[in-house]
């Protein structure tokens, strides 16, 4: 299969992608880019280290440098495109795939995405070209973790509560996150559970969406009365939380709870097709709402297009435009230690509607099986900006297609659940 998803490049290693790859990859990146210097992050996937070496080296082939920052969180690699002097940057990730994946996230200045819609084709293009040049490029490592403590602490607000907070890591990169609050908050007892970097993942699949890998934390969080949890992915983009009372927000609903925090009256606020229309009732009473197709490159895109503030992912993705449109789960969490009342806030949300958490289907014929859920409920507003979002008097579901995966995932709101039930039964019985 083709690695190169709508809006990064993800892969079975070695299969789909393998040291070959990088390298052409790397030249390519370099071309289309036009550029002279380049941040390479990485994971902690046990490929990753072999497929850095093979794409630096297609990078400095073409005269390019590369400013290595070893292994990080992509919202660390994104701060050091957007916070130097770099032509763009390669993160070298799977996200919250399982441990046979890995793949590469592409970025321009200012660590605007370089994705399906604004390089695929011709990056691809340019990997069956010779790009070897007379001169070779550089290598400068670089240790920016001061660097990236130091920017943050601009937004730091004082916390004066004893508070205890624990944090999944997940095995992935996590951790790099935890040291950065330990600096911010020296007053704040924080604690980790599978801390150590270790790409085989052996605790836990690296996705925090996930209901069963959120166990271990919901297990230490009742036993040890923390004031509040948090779990993060692979990479560290995507950050899920937990209350005292270990009730999991929904990641949607976190999107109206922090739009309140970060933004201001009138500041219009982005979310995603799959959020509830619970949580866009509640961005609406303060801000103008956005709605945005599912990921990541296509979020910033429409922010960047809206000048909006503030958007969220029900898939516990955060994007704020003082850091260039990009993630950062630090501020993430920095911002959500300061929520007072947020389990009850969160649950008064929640509370106005039934929702159904995702479902996952494998569909052979995609298209076919949302051409008849679409006729089924033609009688309903659609709107298709991703997939169906069908929005009926007492109900809301989306189905779409995942865009890196072979499934079509589906959401339901409604105001009771057997009105979700009946809504499902009549997906259901399409899909079968």
């Amino acid at each position: 299969m083709n690695p190169f998803k709508r809006y990064d490049i993800r892969g079975i290693y070695p299969y789909e992608l393998n040291e070959e790859f990088a390298f052409s990859l790397g030249g390519a990146v370099v071309s289309f880019l036009k550029g002279k210097k380049l941040v390479i992050g990485r994971d902690g996937r046990t490929s990753s280290n072999s497929l850095f070496s093979s794409l630096v080296e297609g990078i400095i082939s073409c005269g390019c440098d590369v400013i290595d920052i070893g292994r990080c969180s992509t919202p660390q690699f994104y701060f050091e495109i957007y916070n130097g002097t770099a032509d763009g940057g390669i993160m070298i990730t799977a996200s919250h795939n399982s441990k046979e994946f890995n793949g590469f996230k592409i970025c321009g200045p200012n660590a605007k995405p370089i994705f399906e819609d604004n390089g695929w084709d011709k990056i691809q293009k340019l990997m069956d070209e010779d790009l070897k040049f007379n001169e070779k490029g550089h290598v400068l490592v670089k240790n920016f973790f001061n660097e990236y403590v130091k920017y943050f602490s601009k937004f730091k607000k004082t916390i004066n509560k004893k508070i205890r907070i624990l944090v999944d890591c997940g095995n992935g990169m996590g951790i790099t996150e935890v040291k950065a609050l330990e600096k911010l908050y020296p007053n704040i007892q924080f604690e980790t559970i599978f801390p150590i970097i270790d790409g085989s993942f052996p605790n836990h699949e690296c996705n925090p969406v996930k209901k069963e890998n959120l166990r271990k934390l919901l297990e230490e969080m009742r036993i040890k009365k923390y004031d509040l949890g948090f779990a993060l992915d692979g990479d560290s983009d995507r950050v899920v939380c937990v209350t005292s009372s270990g009730f999991v927000i929904p990641s949607d609903v976190l999107i109206a709870i922090l739009a309140g925090e970060v933004c201001v009256e009138g500041d219009k606020v982005g979310y995603e097709v799959r959020t509830g229309t619970s949580v866009v009732e509640e961005i609406q009473k303060k801000f103008v709402p956005k709605i945005y197709p599912s990921g990541h490159a296509l979020i910033k895109q429409g922010m960047i297009k809206d000048n909006c503030i503030f958007a969220g992912e029900k898939s516990g993705h955060y994007f704020y435009q003082k850091f260039h449109y990009c993630e950062s789960v630090l501020y993430t969490m920095m911002v959500l230690m300061n929520v007072e009342d947020l389990d009850k806030k969160a649950k008064e949300i929640i509370s106005r509607k039934y929702s159904l958490e995702e479902k996952n289907y494998v569909v052979k014929d995609k298209n076919g099986v949302l051409s008849l859920i679409e006729k089924e409920f033609s009688s309903n507003k659609i709107l298709k900006i991703d997939g169906l979002s069908v929005y009926g008097k007492s109900f809301f579901f989306n189905i779409r297609k995942s865009n890196t995966e072979d499934l079509v995932r589906l959401n339901i709101e409604g105001d009771s659940k057997k009105i979700v039930d009946l809504v499902l039964e009549k997906i259901e019985k399409i899909i079968s």
